[in-house]
Protein backbone atom coordinates (compact mmCIF):
# COMPACT_ATOMS: atom_id res chain seq x y z
CA UNK A 1 0.00 0.00 0.00
CA UNK A 2 1.40 3.79 -1.16
CA UNK A 3 1.65 5.58 2.07
CA UNK A 4 0.85 9.04 0.14
CA UNK A 5 -0.55 8.86 -3.09
CA UNK A 6 1.14 9.60 -6.67
CA UNK A 7 -1.31 12.70 -6.99
CA UNK A 8 0.37 13.60 -3.59
CA UNK A 9 3.70 13.02 -3.92
CA UNK A 10 6.44 16.55 -3.67
CA UNK A 11 6.97 18.10 -6.53
CA UNK A 12 7.57 21.65 -8.06
CA UNK A 13 6.15 21.09 -11.28
CA UNK A 14 2.34 20.51 -9.81
CA UNK A 15 -0.27 22.53 -11.42
CA UNK A 16 -2.39 25.17 -9.20
CA UNK A 17 -5.12 22.68 -7.33
CA UNK A 18 -8.32 23.42 -6.67
CA UNK A 19 -8.37 27.82 -7.00
CA UNK A 20 -6.79 29.99 -9.23
CA UNK A 21 -3.49 32.09 -8.31
CA UNK A 22 -4.31 35.46 -7.62
CA UNK A 23 -3.26 37.67 -10.71
CA UNK A 24 0.16 37.86 -11.33
CA UNK A 25 1.47 34.52 -9.73
CA UNK A 26 2.57 32.76 -13.12
CA UNK A 27 4.45 29.43 -10.68
CA UNK A 28 2.60 26.77 -9.32
CA UNK A 29 2.66 27.00 -5.61
CA UNK A 30 -0.72 26.61 -4.66
CA UNK A 31 -0.33 24.16 -1.91
CA UNK A 32 3.22 24.70 -0.86
CA UNK A 33 3.10 26.34 2.44
CA UNK A 34 6.97 27.36 1.91
CA UNK A 35 5.64 30.00 -0.31
CA UNK A 36 3.30 31.50 2.10
CA UNK A 37 5.66 31.44 4.72
CA UNK A 38 8.21 33.24 2.67
CA UNK A 39 5.78 35.87 1.28
CA UNK A 40 4.54 36.59 5.03
CA UNK A 41 8.01 37.55 6.36
CA UNK A 42 9.03 39.37 3.13
CA UNK A 43 6.02 41.39 3.84
CA UNK A 44 6.92 41.66 7.34
CA UNK A 45 10.51 42.85 6.96
CA UNK A 46 9.14 45.47 4.42
CA UNK A 47 10.27 43.96 1.38
CA UNK A 48 8.80 43.43 -2.05
CA UNK A 49 7.96 40.38 -2.97
CA UNK A 50 10.09 40.13 -5.82
CA UNK A 51 13.20 40.34 -3.81
CA UNK A 52 13.01 36.01 -3.11
CA UNK A 53 14.29 35.76 -6.53
CA UNK A 54 13.88 32.57 -8.72
CA UNK A 55 16.18 30.57 -6.83
CA UNK A 56 14.36 30.79 -3.94
CA UNK A 57 11.30 29.89 -5.09
CA UNK A 58 12.51 26.31 -6.79
CA UNK A 59 13.85 25.66 -3.14
CA UNK A 60 9.87 25.34 -2.08
CA UNK A 61 10.26 21.21 -1.88
CA UNK A 62 13.45 20.10 -0.98
CA UNK A 63 15.08 17.19 0.58
CA UNK A 64 18.28 17.04 2.86
CA UNK A 65 19.19 13.53 1.72
CA UNK A 66 19.95 13.05 -2.10
CA UNK A 67 17.44 10.68 -3.02
CA UNK A 68 20.35 8.97 -4.57
CA UNK A 69 22.25 8.74 -1.58
CA UNK A 70 21.85 5.06 0.76
CA UNK A 71 20.73 6.14 4.56
CA UNK A 72 23.77 3.64 5.42
CA UNK A 73 26.19 6.23 3.83
CA UNK A 74 25.03 8.97 5.65
CA UNK A 75 24.51 7.18 8.97
CA UNK A 76 28.13 6.46 8.68
CA UNK A 77 28.96 9.96 9.61
CA UNK A 78 26.91 9.84 12.41
CA UNK A 79 29.03 6.82 13.69
CA UNK A 80 26.00 3.97 13.47
CA UNK A 81 25.46 2.02 11.05
CA UNK A 82 22.86 -0.86 10.93
CA UNK A 83 22.14 -4.33 8.64
CA UNK A 84 18.84 -2.44 8.11
CA UNK A 85 19.77 0.98 7.25
CA UNK A 86 22.20 -0.35 4.70
CA UNK A 87 19.45 -1.92 2.55
CA UNK A 88 17.47 1.23 2.76
CA UNK A 89 17.74 4.31 -0.08
CA UNK A 90 15.05 7.24 -0.80
CA UNK A 91 13.92 6.89 -4.22
CA UNK A 92 10.36 6.49 -3.42
CA UNK A 93 9.59 10.51 -3.91
CA UNK A 94 12.10 11.45 -6.45
CA UNK A 95 10.98 14.83 -7.22
CA UNK A 96 12.27 17.10 -5.18
CA UNK A 97 15.19 19.33 -5.51
CA UNK A 98 18.07 17.87 -2.76
CA UNK A 99 19.37 20.66 -1.00
CA UNK A 100 22.76 19.32 -2.43
CA UNK A 101 21.78 20.77 -5.66
CA UNK A 102 20.28 23.43 -4.52
CA UNK A 103 23.45 24.64 -3.27
CA UNK A 104 25.38 24.00 -6.41
CA UNK A 105 22.70 26.45 -7.74
CA UNK A 106 22.99 28.90 -5.31
CA UNK A 107 26.93 28.80 -5.81
CA UNK A 108 26.56 29.72 -9.51
CA UNK A 109 24.16 32.74 -8.22
CA UNK A 110 27.03 33.91 -5.98
CA UNK A 111 29.87 33.57 -8.92
CA UNK A 112 27.21 35.63 -11.30
CA UNK A 113 26.81 38.27 -8.45
CA UNK A 114 31.04 38.82 -7.73
CA UNK A 115 31.20 39.36 -11.51
CA UNK A 116 28.53 42.23 -11.73
CA UNK A 117 28.94 43.76 -8.44
CA UNK A 118 32.54 43.07 -6.99
CA UNK A 119 33.74 40.23 -4.01
CA UNK A 120 33.37 43.26 -1.26
CA UNK A 121 29.44 44.03 -2.67
CA UNK A 122 28.52 40.99 -2.98
CA UNK A 123 30.04 39.70 -0.01
CA UNK A 124 28.42 42.57 2.10
CA UNK A 125 24.77 41.21 0.66
CA UNK A 126 25.23 37.92 1.69
CA UNK A 127 26.14 39.03 5.37
CA UNK A 128 23.04 41.23 5.42
CA UNK A 129 20.62 38.92 3.93
CA UNK A 130 18.62 36.12 5.93
CA UNK A 131 18.77 32.71 4.87
CA UNK A 132 15.44 30.83 5.00
CA UNK A 133 15.58 26.98 5.44
CA UNK A 134 12.86 24.87 5.84
CA UNK A 135 13.70 21.39 4.73
CA UNK A 136 13.81 17.78 6.18
CA UNK A 137 9.84 17.04 5.88
CA UNK A 138 10.08 14.72 2.72
CA UNK A 139 12.55 12.94 4.25
CA UNK A 140 11.18 11.84 6.93
CA UNK A 141 8.14 11.09 4.95
CA UNK A 142 10.18 8.93 3.21
CA UNK A 143 12.03 7.10 5.91
CA UNK A 144 9.11 6.74 7.47
CA UNK A 145 7.17 5.23 4.52
CA UNK A 146 10.11 2.42 3.96
CA UNK A 147 9.50 -0.96 5.29
CA UNK A 148 12.44 -1.03 7.33
CA UNK A 149 11.67 2.37 9.11
CA UNK A 150 11.76 1.21 12.77
CA UNK A 151 12.89 2.06 16.17
CA UNK A 152 15.73 0.83 15.93
CA UNK A 153 16.99 3.05 12.73
CA UNK A 154 15.34 6.12 13.98
CA UNK A 155 18.28 7.55 15.69
CA UNK A 156 20.44 6.48 13.03
CA UNK A 157 18.16 8.28 10.41
CA UNK A 158 17.87 11.71 12.67
CA UNK A 159 21.69 11.49 12.93
CA UNK A 160 22.05 11.36 9.15
CA UNK A 161 19.35 14.07 9.03
CA UNK A 162 21.01 16.42 11.28
CA UNK A 163 24.57 15.74 9.74
CA UNK A 164 23.06 17.05 6.53
CA UNK A 165 21.30 20.31 7.88
CA UNK A 166 24.85 20.51 9.20
CA UNK A 167 27.28 20.18 6.28
CA UNK A 168 24.46 22.46 4.13
CA UNK A 169 24.73 25.25 6.53
CA UNK A 170 28.24 25.14 6.87
CA UNK A 171 28.47 25.66 3.33
CA UNK A 172 26.03 28.26 2.85
CA UNK A 173 28.71 29.94 5.54
CA UNK A 174 31.55 29.37 3.84
CA UNK A 175 29.32 31.21 0.62
CA UNK A 176 29.38 34.14 2.79
CA UNK A 177 26.16 33.22 4.65
CA UNK A 178 25.75 34.88 7.79
CA UNK A 179 22.22 34.94 9.07
CA UNK A 180 20.08 31.72 9.45
CA UNK A 181 16.20 31.48 9.77
CA UNK A 182 15.42 27.84 10.34
CA UNK A 183 11.84 26.40 11.08
CA UNK A 184 11.99 22.59 12.74
CA UNK A 185 9.70 19.95 11.43
CA UNK A 186 5.92 20.12 12.26
CA UNK A 187 3.87 17.24 13.85
CA UNK A 188 4.16 15.37 10.49
CA UNK A 189 1.59 12.64 11.87
CA UNK A 190 -1.22 14.73 11.99
CA UNK A 191 -1.83 15.77 8.35
CA UNK A 192 -4.77 14.31 6.57
CA UNK A 193 -2.66 12.26 4.60
CA UNK A 194 -0.98 10.38 7.72
CA UNK A 195 -4.30 10.19 9.81
CA UNK A 196 -5.67 8.55 7.00
CA UNK A 197 -2.56 6.25 6.69
CA UNK A 198 -3.47 5.71 10.48
CA UNK A 199 -7.27 4.76 9.36
CA UNK A 200 -6.28 2.39 7.15
CA UNK A 201 -3.79 0.34 8.98
CA UNK A 202 -4.76 0.54 12.14
CA UNK A 203 -8.94 1.09 12.04
CA UNK A 204 -8.63 3.85 14.14
CA UNK A 205 -8.71 7.84 14.01
CA UNK A 206 -5.86 9.81 15.25
CA UNK A 207 -2.41 11.01 14.23
CA UNK A 208 0.15 8.63 13.42
CA UNK A 209 2.50 8.29 16.07
CA UNK A 210 5.52 7.10 14.66
CA UNK A 211 6.05 9.92 12.51
CA UNK A 212 5.20 12.72 15.18
CA UNK A 213 7.50 10.84 17.45
CA UNK A 214 10.45 11.31 14.84
CA UNK A 215 9.41 15.24 14.57
CA UNK A 216 9.36 16.00 17.71
CA UNK A 217 12.54 13.79 18.81
CA UNK A 218 14.17 16.18 15.62
CA UNK A 219 13.87 19.42 17.07
CA UNK A 220 16.34 19.09 20.31
CA UNK A 221 18.76 17.45 17.88
CA UNK A 222 18.49 20.68 15.28
CA UNK A 223 18.65 23.01 18.02
CA UNK A 224 21.81 21.79 19.42
CA UNK A 225 23.64 21.46 16.32
CA UNK A 226 22.77 25.13 15.61
CA UNK A 227 24.31 26.56 18.66
CA UNK A 228 27.03 24.61 18.09
CA UNK A 229 27.73 25.92 14.94
CA UNK A 230 27.11 29.20 16.28
CA UNK A 231 29.63 29.11 18.79
CA UNK A 232 32.53 27.41 16.55
CA UNK A 233 31.43 29.76 13.71
CA UNK A 234 32.45 33.77 13.98
CA UNK A 235 29.52 35.79 13.01
CA UNK A 236 26.82 33.65 12.28
CA UNK A 237 23.43 33.63 14.13
CA UNK A 238 19.93 31.78 13.52
CA UNK A 239 16.69 31.87 14.13
CA UNK A 240 15.20 28.94 14.75
CA UNK A 241 11.19 28.00 14.93
CA UNK A 242 10.02 25.55 17.18
CA UNK A 243 7.24 24.25 14.25
CA UNK A 244 5.90 21.27 16.68
CA UNK A 245 5.04 23.74 19.44
CA UNK A 246 3.32 26.08 17.13
CA UNK A 247 0.70 24.02 15.69
CA UNK A 248 0.49 21.63 19.10
CA UNK A 249 -0.48 25.12 20.39
CA UNK A 250 -2.78 25.91 17.43
CA UNK A 251 -4.64 22.05 18.13
CA UNK A 252 -4.67 23.16 21.74
CA UNK A 253 -6.66 26.17 21.31
CA UNK A 254 -8.30 26.08 17.58
CA UNK A 255 -10.21 29.79 18.61
CA UNK A 256 -8.61 32.94 19.44
CA UNK A 257 -9.38 36.30 18.45
CA UNK A 258 -7.02 36.00 15.61
CA UNK A 259 -7.90 32.60 14.34
CA UNK A 260 -11.09 30.13 14.48
CA UNK A 261 -10.29 27.08 12.76
CA UNK A 262 -12.94 24.81 12.56
CA UNK A 263 -11.33 21.93 11.33
CA UNK A 264 -8.50 20.19 12.48
CA UNK A 265 -7.86 17.48 11.09
CA UNK A 266 -9.59 17.29 7.34
CA UNK A 267 -7.81 18.99 4.06
CA UNK A 268 -9.85 21.36 2.49
CA UNK A 269 -9.32 20.50 -1.47
CA UNK A 270 -9.40 16.80 -1.82
CA UNK A 271 -11.99 13.71 -1.15
CA UNK A 272 -12.64 10.27 0.98
CA UNK A 273 -11.17 10.00 4.79
CA UNK A 274 -9.88 13.41 5.75
CA UNK A 275 -10.11 14.97 2.06
CA UNK A 276 -7.02 12.40 1.88
CA UNK A 277 -7.95 9.90 -0.38
CA UNK A 278 -8.46 11.74 -3.54
CA UNK A 279 -6.01 14.64 -5.14
CA UNK A 280 -6.66 17.70 -4.63
CA UNK A 281 -7.36 19.17 -8.21
CA UNK A 282 -8.99 20.92 -10.88
CA UNK A 283 -11.75 18.53 -10.21
CA UNK A 284 -11.57 17.91 -6.23
CA UNK A 285 -13.97 19.10 -3.93
CA UNK A 286 -13.06 22.28 -2.09
CA UNK A 287 -14.15 23.53 1.38
CA UNK A 288 -16.64 26.68 1.45
CA UNK A 289 -14.16 28.64 3.67
CA UNK A 290 -10.57 27.80 3.67
CA UNK A 291 -9.73 30.06 6.23
CA UNK A 292 -11.44 27.73 8.76
CA UNK A 293 -9.44 24.52 7.64
CA UNK A 294 -6.00 23.96 9.45
CA UNK A 295 -4.73 22.00 6.51
CA UNK A 296 -5.04 22.79 2.24
CA UNK A 297 -4.66 19.11 1.07
CA UNK A 298 -3.42 16.17 2.37
CA UNK A 299 -0.20 16.99 3.35
CA UNK A 300 0.17 20.79 3.53
CA UNK A 301 -1.37 23.52 5.41
CA UNK A 302 -3.65 26.05 4.64
CA UNK A 303 -2.44 29.53 3.83
CA UNK A 304 -4.76 31.04 6.89
CA UNK A 305 -2.39 28.78 9.43
CA UNK A 306 0.78 29.86 7.33
CA UNK A 307 0.27 33.41 8.19
CA UNK A 308 -0.14 32.95 11.59
CA UNK A 309 3.16 30.81 11.04
CA UNK A 310 4.60 33.52 9.48
CA UNK A 311 3.96 36.08 12.17
CA UNK A 312 5.35 34.20 14.63
CA UNK A 313 8.45 33.43 13.40
CA UNK A 314 8.77 36.90 12.64
CA UNK A 315 7.61 39.00 16.35
CA UNK A 316 6.83 35.36 18.29
CA UNK A 317 7.98 35.15 21.65
CA UNK A 318 10.57 32.19 22.94
CA UNK A 319 7.81 29.67 23.63
CA UNK A 320 8.14 29.63 19.98
CA UNK A 321 11.19 30.80 18.40
CA UNK A 322 15.03 30.65 19.64
CA UNK A 323 17.23 32.45 20.88
CA UNK A 324 15.85 35.45 19.20
CA UNK A 325 12.96 35.82 16.30
CA UNK A 326 13.71 36.43 12.76
CA UNK A 327 12.66 40.94 13.05
CA UNK A 328 15.46 40.48 16.11
CA UNK A 329 17.44 38.38 13.79
CA UNK A 330 17.13 41.35 10.89
CA UNK A 331 18.83 44.10 13.42
CA UNK A 332 22.21 42.10 14.32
Amino acid sequence: MAVIEHSSRPRLHQEPAGLPLPVGEGHPVSHVQGHQLRVGRVRALGLDRQSTGTHARTALHSSLLDHRTKLAKLTHVSGKKTPRASRTCFVQFGEVIPMSVQLEHFSGVVDRMVKLSGQRKTAALLRKSIFFISTGSNDMFEYSASSRADDDDDEAFLGALVDAYKHYIMSLYEMGARKFSVISIPPLGCIPSQRLRRLKQLGTQGCFDPLNDLSLSSYPMLAGMLQQLSDQLPGMAYSLADAYAMVSFVFQNPRTEAWNFTDLEAACCGGGPFGAALACNETAPVCADRDEYLFWDANHPSQAVSAIAAQTIFAGNQTFVNPVNVRELAML
